[in-house]
């Protein structure tokens, strides 16, 4: 099961469903990307990149970034990346 395509509901194991932005922004992250270039890559602020992951480690029910990779392969979730963006060594 890739991020793009996981049924993120309560049932998936998560607080509340995630939105399309908020998977967008998790592969990102899982991806190993900060703010900055998510913002770049997504053409919006910091400030909103960081309102995105604040609300996908709240429905993770995680309190980190690094939390929030681990919940999400807990999850059997697999990276897809956006097309376009690389994955960071």
């Amino acid at each position: 099961m890739t991020v793009a395509d996981a049924p993120y509901a309560a049932d998936a194991g998560l607080l509340a469903p995630l939105t399309a932005r908020e998977q967008e922004v998790l592969r990102l992250v899982m991806l190993g990307h900060g703010n900055a270039d998510i913002a770049a890559t997504l053409s919006v602020t910091r400030r909103t990149v960081e309102a995105h992951v604040t609300q996908l480690l709240q429905k993770l029910g995680v309190k980190s970034r690094a939390q929030a990779i681990l919940r999400a392969q807990e999850l059997g979730l697999t990276l897809q990346p956006p097309r376009g963006v690389p994955r960071l060594a």
